[in-house]
């Protein structure tokens, strides 16, 4: 092993990760929602049964509702929350939002009451299961970026193989 292999292998590592990062993708849609509930579960509920539900039964009927949205459930894996749940209702844009909600605090509309008559039972349940805080909070979307080289490194064994430019 030469004296310059070290140098060179610490410089396309630097190269390697520049290159993931400036081959991120900026969007100009910057313009999603995500509505973001606070949740935990009712005492007695076990999280295997509820996570069960949620991903049967609700994620079922919140697909039949053909909302144009996207609903995710999240559970706390590390952290301040961990072990609390998130409801996150994403919107493609504000106006999406709107056509749902079109005043912030309250009133659904005609077009989200109906499309929630299609999943009343489902959530219904839902409330069996959690005890929801009220609140809520809408984020918009300032920037988003997508990372487009995902190809796994391996970074406990580095090999020579693993980088283009040795």
């Amino acid at each position: 092993m030469d004296r310059n292999s070290p140098t060179i292998l610490v410089a396309c590592v630097i190269v390697g990760l520049g290159a993931v990062f400036v081959r991120g993708v900026e969007s100009n849609k910057a313009s999603g929602v995500f509505s973001v509930r606070e949740f935990e579960l009712r005492s007695g509920v076990k999280p295997e049964e509820f996570e069960k539900y949620a991903r049967e039964e609700l994620t079922r009927a919140v697909s039949q509702a053909k909302t144009g949205t996207r609903f995710r459930i999240l559970k706390g894996d590390r952290g301040d929350r961990k072990g609390g749940y998130l409801l996150i209702w994403e919107f493609e844009s504000v106006a999406a939002r709107n056509e749902f909600f079109p005043k912030e605090g309250g009133g659904a509309s005609p077009a989200c009451q109906q499309s929630w008559k299609r999943i009343k039972l489902a959530m219904e349940k839902f409330s069996m299961y959690v005890k929801e805080k009220h609140s809520y909070t809408d984020y918009v979307t300032v920037a988003d970026w997508v990372l487009v080289d995902r190809k796994p490194r391996n970074t406990l064994n580095t090999r020579k193989e693993d980088f283009s430019c040795v």
